[in-house]
């Protein structure tokens, strides 16, 4: 009879789940900072929205297969085996990403905070875009501003060279949409 080694099992497990969970995580992008919360139960969830309104999700399945040959493993050892776990991580990251993408955009979609745009960028494409959202700001009046852009648009932005008048007309746009806060922050009901 073979030998258990029950805290080296369970620290192995430990480990990789912690591997599946960061392989899949740098897939993740932005999303991946999410909170999470486990789903026990059910093949359906309901979001509530901040206006009132909800939707229901149906959940997806995701998996991930890893095989290891028995050649693999004389060669490589139980390295194999990490290498294996690390690219299922990988693989249901990249499911998961694309689903949650997927789903982010049909809710701003539904929600109408996405705009389509063709043509070169500018400045008044970004005004746009921040013109749709809902900006809240921190305790010092600082704008809490995310937005998800294609890498290109991302690459557009960061090159952008805005004038001193498109500097006056975003501070003029965060000014109002500070207001704005303000008073939904005042018809927010407080809950015991």
């Amino acid at each position: 009879m073979l030998p258990e080694f029950p805290k080296l099992k369970e620290a192995t497990s430990l480990f990789v789940r912690e591997l599946l969970k960061q392989r899949a995580k740098e897939k993740m992008g932005p999303l991946g900072d999410i909170r999470k919360t486990a789903i026990y139960e059910g093949d359906r969830i309901e979001i509530s929205r901040s206006d009132g309104n909800t939707s229901e999700i149906t959940l997806e399945r995701f998996h991930a297969d890893a095989s290891i040959s028995k050649e693999e493993y004389d060669q490589k050892g139980v390295q194999v085996y990490f290498d294996a776990m690390a690219k299922a991580g990988r693989d249901m990251g990249e499911q998961l990403a694309k689903f949650s993408y997927r789903r982010v955009g049909e809710e701003m979609e539904r929600a109408g905070q996405v705009f389509k745009y063709t043509g070169a960028f500018s400045i008044d494409l970004v005004i746009r875009g921040l013109e749709a959202m809902d900006i809240d700001f921190d305790k010092d009046g600082n704008p809490k501003v995310q937005i998800l852009v294609g890498r290109n648009l991302y690459e557009q932005i960061l090159n952008s060279n805005p004038s001193a008048e498109d500097h006056e007309r975003i501070e003029r746009l965060l000014e109002r949409k500070f207001n704005e806060f303000r008073i939904r922050e005042s018809d927010r009901k407080l809950v015991d």
